[in-house]
């Protein structure tokens, strides 16, 4: 069947089959709303209207949700928190200490 459609220019393209029309779908030239008439005698009307050609849907890629299941949480295994080397501390002698002690009662 011949297939005829307005372009941009609004040029009016003769086409000689469905393979041919689907093509030009397929490369953006024809969109939804480009006029097209199916055979000679046909109607004009919106390439969308033509059951014939399939138009490729917008795909909306969905983002997964950033939330932690509940079952995950249960069941994750915790690791612990990286050990840190202790802090050395000075000590100090007790006979220091005690040595301290004696002379703070003495100036007191």
């Amino acid at each position: 069947m011949i297939y005829k459609f307005i372009d941009n220019n609004g040029a009016e393209i003769t086409l000689n089959s469905l393979s041919s029309l689907q093509a030009l779908v397929e490369s953006q030239t024809i969109k939804k709303d480009t006029k097209v008439k199916a055979g000679l005698r046909g109607k004009w009307v919106q390439a969308a209207d033509i059951d014939e050609i399939k138009f490729e849907e917008e795909k909306i890629e969905e983002t997964p949700k950033e939330t932690d299941d509940i079952i995950d949480i249960i069941t994750r295994e915790t690791t612990p928190p990286p050990r840190k080397e202790k802090d050395k501390k000075t000590s100090i002698p007790k006979a220091h200490i005690e040595e301290d002690k004696i002379a703070e009662s003495i100036v007191d």
